[in-house]
């Protein structure tokens, strides 16, 4: 482990020094700013086209370097085969423990300037803003604030089962039952890693709470996480299971979306991001659609943050990435972007009644999570934890799904296990 660290600090001082040497024989092109992002949905290329439309308005070229799949797990491998080739793009989408990784290694440029305008900072909890950070300095630009922890009911299959939308355990247990019974497809839920993760920290959350929340995923007690709570989270997930729709199992998250917005599926764990793609199909809340908190959460938020950081490379467009990032703070871009992406946005210098009901309902528990210390990172996100953590919780939570015979208890072992082993990967 030891040697493959030295090997790959080695390969980023060669690269360091390539850019370094690069920088002083370049000459930058005025007008263009290259953007990596893993925004490719219909719903995410409508939203990043505000910020391609803002861009050309200030005079750049905007040059788009895209991947896409994996909720950006393919984008990040991406990228760091780019850096380490001395390549990185002008303007990176990155997040969480990536920040402050490529940080400590020298390759971002630190954000001086609009660190020291902190108006719009003044809202976020620290814990939030330590995210972008590396000792003290700004080194990334939220873009928007991802809810991870909702629930999207189609409104014509909650009107069949002539029940209300669920607030409790059992009021959703009743729900499913009632739709099965009616002949309905119930729940649109992939097996893929990060989404079924996203259902699970909703499920922890709502079943023992914030503090129980960060002790497994951000304190990693490995004792909490086998513990007799963690066996009844995994319960509930057990006790869904049957429900879960057998042609959906293998879809992407805006398969499953269109799903829920064609009436194919009653509902769906998804965070906010999902009513991008149902605006897109021009389905709309309380019309269409419900959207309610992980039933027994309604007072937590788990957050999901997406950023911007500017890379160090050979072109010598540092201005250019600076001058993007600052629209990435303006009123316009916050307002428009958050409307199409489903997010709300990092500050109140907003046009409020561009929102929906569940942004509205998301910015009020924001506040109230915020003070109350119901506010938690995502884990299945990747802001929680380091990388191998969080792929630990996907081959734990795999494994539990995929073997009917494995009991809660088992699976609370195993869960332990996978992530204890993640907290030594050698990429974090």
């Amino acid at each position: 482990m030891l040697k493959q660290q030295q090997k790959l600090r080695a390969k980023l001082c060669t690269t360091l020094f390539t850019l370094v040497s690069w920088s002083t024989l370049s000459i930058a092109d005025d007008k263009t700013v290259e953007v990596f992002h893993y925004w490719t949905t219909a719903s995410e290329a409508k939203s990043i086209d505000v910020l391609k439309r803002l861009t050309a308005q200030a005079g750049y070229h905007w040059q788009d370097a895209t991947v896409e799949g994996a909720a950006g797990e393919n984008a990040f491998s991406s990228l760091e085969a780019r850096v380490l080739a001395a390549q990185a793009p002008d303007v990176g989408q990155i997040k969480g423990r990536d920040i402050q990784r490529w940080a400590r290694l020298g390759v971002l440029q630190p954000l001086i300037a609009i660190n020291g305008d902190s108006r719009w900072q003044a809202t976020l909890p620290d814990e939030f803003l330590d995210h972008l950070k590396l000792n003290g300095e700004l080194y990334a630009i939220p873009i928007h604030i991802h809810r991870t922890n909702w629930l999207w009911i189609n409104q014509a299959a909650l009107q069949r089962a002539d029940l209300p939308a669920p607030s409790t355990w059992s009021d959703f247990i009743a729900l499913c039952e009632k739709l099965q019974a009616l002949g309905f497809p119930v729940i649109a839920q992939s097996l893929d890693g990060w989404q079924l993760a996203t259902l699970f920290e909703g499920l922890v959350l709502a079943t023992h709470g914030a503090e129980f929340y960060r002790k497994v995923f951000i304190d990693l007690s490995f004792r909490s996480a086998r513990s007799d709570e963690m066996a009844d989270v995994l319960s509930k997930l057990r006790q869904m299971q049957p429900f879960f729709i057998p042609t959906q199992t293998s879809a992407t998250w805006d398969e499953n979306a269109i799903s829920v917005a064609d009436g194919n599926a009653a509902m769906m764990f998804m965070g906010d991001w999902m009513k991008g793609e149902l605006a897109n199909k021009s389905r709309f809340v309380n019309q269409d659609y419900v959207c309610v908190p992980t039933p027994g959460s309604q007072q937590g938020f788990i957050y999901d943050v997406n950023a911007f950081a500017s890379f160090k490379n050979r072109n010598g467009r540092e201005t250019n990435s600076l001058d993007v990032l600052n629209l990435v703070l303006s009123r316009e871009f916050q307002t428009e972007f958050n409307v199409y992406k489903g997010s709300m946005p990092i500050h109140d210098q907003v046009d409020n009644q561009a929102f929906d009901d569940c942004t509205q309902q998301a910015i009020k528990t924001f506040k109230w999570s915020t003070t109350n210390k119901q506010l938690v990172p995502s884990i299945a996100h990747g802001l929680a934890n380091i990388n191998g953590v969080q792929h630990g919780l996907f081959k734990g939570l795999i494994t539990f799904i995929n073997d009917p015979t494995m009991s809660a208890e088992e699976g609370a072992k195993n869960l332990a296990k996978e992530m204890s082993y993640g907290a030594y990967f050698i990429t974090n």
